[in-house]
């Protein structure tokens, strides 16, 4: 054999041993392919992000209730249906 053809095998057979062992994950498994993609972490991340937020926008709107009520000013959910009841329609919404 030529020296180019043992070459060729060699490097094949490094490609081959690399690609096996990319797809697995720690203990020798196979990992899915979302989490070599990094799918399943941005879904994970996403989720965690909304569930702080679902809870943290309750808790500000109920700490700024708060500051508004020791000075007297009614919550800001009643101030904004004042606002819209005073405010005359838009001509987009007569239609």
């Amino acid at each position: 054999m030529s020296g180019i053809v043992l070459i060729v095998i060699g490097v094949s057979l490094v490609v081959m041993v690399l690609v096996l062992t990319v797809g697995r994950g720690p203990g020798g498994r196979p990992r899915p392919p979302r989490s070599i993609s990094g799918m399943a972490e941005r879904e994970n991340a996403a989720h965690t992000q909304f569930e702080i937020e679902e809870h943290d926008i309750e808790e500000m709107l109920a700490a700024r209730n708060a500051l508004r009520a020791r000075i007297g000013k009614p919550p800001i959910g009643d101030e904004l249906a004042e606002d819209a009841r005073r405010r005359p329609p838009d001509e987009s919404e007569k239609a």
